[in-house]
């Protein structure tokens, strides 16, 4: 049962992760990750060694992650503080930027990377289950705000 738990958690970070950094935040204070994950891995219907392998896949990224997280909260603070000082200097806003994007650079590419080797383990038909969940997710977000909680929670 642990390991199922852990393996939610996990679908539910490679799911929303995207979504969270695109609006700045890292975390739900309402549950709906929690609960939307138990919908799709419901719907999924993971195999007891497709859990296994999926929470393998995720324990090898999650250090990573962990700390990548960190950084872009740090270089954005920083970035911040530049922005914020009371003299303007372009160059040093430009560097801070910089390097706020090279991280969450690496971020995205190390989640793709782990979505991909997870997408793997997936039947065809999870996989299009997995798909089409996340694409009808996409799909009712505000365009202009790039917010799902407008139109609600999946």
């Amino acid at each position: 049962m642990k390991k199922t738990g852990t393996v939610l958690m996990a679908l539910a970070i490679i799911t929303l992760a995207p979504a969270a950094w695109a609006q700045g935040h890292f975390g739900s204070r309402d549950g709906s990750h929690e609960k939307r994950l138990d919908c799709i891995m419901e719907r999924l219907d993971l195999s007891d060694e497709q859990q296994n392998k999926i929470s393998g896949i995720i324990d090898q990224y999650q250090n990573q992650q962990d700390t990548l997280k960190s950084d872009v909260r740090a270089a954005h603070d920083a970035m911040r503080t530049v922005m914020q000082a009371e003299e303007y200097n372009e160059a040093a806003i430009r560097t801070a930027h910089g390097k706020v994007s090279a991280i969450r650079e690496e971020l995205a590419v190390s989640h793709a990377r782990m979505i991909s080797e997870i997408k793997a383990v997936l039947t065809e038909d999870q996989l299009d289950d997995f798909n089409n969940m996340h694409n009808k997710r996409h799909q009712r977000r505000d365009p202009g705000k790039g917010n799902w909680r407008t139109n609600g929670p999946e």
